[in-house]
């Protein structure tokens, strides 16, 4: 569980997700998007911070940040594509072959 988005709940605050997906196919990459794209520019002493006052300001303004660099990351899992016709969902759940 990751400590700044620990559940699904926490995630659609901040972006539009499918309520039925679930919070196991997400939770690899919140901590990803974290290392990659947020600690290299803010540092582990304002995460930490953000951490500790879930009310604050700042812990908005990361979790805003946070989840859709997320999804970004996780879009291949998730089977969501981004081309000329947009945003596509290829979805094979029970399809017969």
């Amino acid at each position: 569980m990751n400590a700044l988005i620990p559940d699904i709940d926490t995630l659609k605050k901040v972006v539009k997700i499918n309520s039925s997906l679930p919070y196991e196919s997400i939770e690899p990459y919140i901590e990803d998007a974290l290392d990659i794209y947020i600690k290299p520019y803010i540092g582990k002493s304002t995460i930490s911070k953000a951490h500790e006052d879930k009310g604050s300001d700042l812990y908005n303004k990361l979790l805003r940040a946070l989840g859709p660099l997320t999804l970004m990351l996780a879009s291949d899992e998730l089977g969501v594509m981004f081309g000329d016709a947009g945003i596509t969902v290829s979805n094979v759940q029970g399809v017969d072959k």
